[in-house]
């Protein structure tokens, strides 16, 4: 979460990657494609450039190194790109693997909400046409651990939704 990260730059004064260089990438929509646009001034403090982020969300502009530093003060590790994939998609109680940690379906094949992915209000914001109708209530990220039906049976929350994940080996 953002607090999480917040206390540790705190407690060793670190500076993301993002801070040094004075930028980061946002995702931008043209045309109904994504593309990762530099913006000045953009990162974990203000990552759309519209103020800070709430305390409960998770955190975003934080590059691999970040993340590196961030585990180590944790006493914790990045899990590999395998052990990300079991513990985002691998039933225990059932013994197989899914696609997603609720099963097979996709977000939009469901009335309730399991994730937060792109969707009604994403397109809003950036103003795209609309082209499915899955509606999470939120626009940008939500607070972690939000959606039940997005935690894996090993425990982990938002792994199919909110944001992306650093692995060890994937830099």
């Amino acid at each position: 979460t953002v607090a999480r990260f917040a206390k540790f730059v705190a407690a060793v004064r670190h500076r993301t990657t993002a801070e040094i260089r004075g930028l980061s990438n946002l995702i931008v929509s043209e045309g109904g494609d994504d593309r990762y646009r530099s913006r000045v001034a953009a990162s974990w403090r203000n990552p759309w450039l519209d103020g800070p982020p709430p305390s409960d969300h998770p955190v975003v502009h934080v590059s691999w190194e970040d993340a590196l530093a961030y585990v180590a003060w944790a006493g914790a590790r990045l899990p590999s790109d395998l052990e990300w994939e079991k513990a985002a998609c691998w039933d225990d109680e059932e013994r197989v693997t899914r696609r997603f940690p609720w099963g097979e379906g996709e977000p939009c094949d469901f009335s309730e909400r399991v994730a937060n992915c792109r969707d009604l209000a994403w397109l809003k914001l950036v103003g795209e046409p609309i082209h499915n109708h899955y509606e999470d209530g939120f626009a940008r990220t939500a607070p972690v651990g939000s959606f039940a039906r997005d935690t894996a049976s090993s425990g982990a929350v938002d792994l199919a939704g909110n944001v992306a994940e650093w692995c060890a080996d994937l830099p």
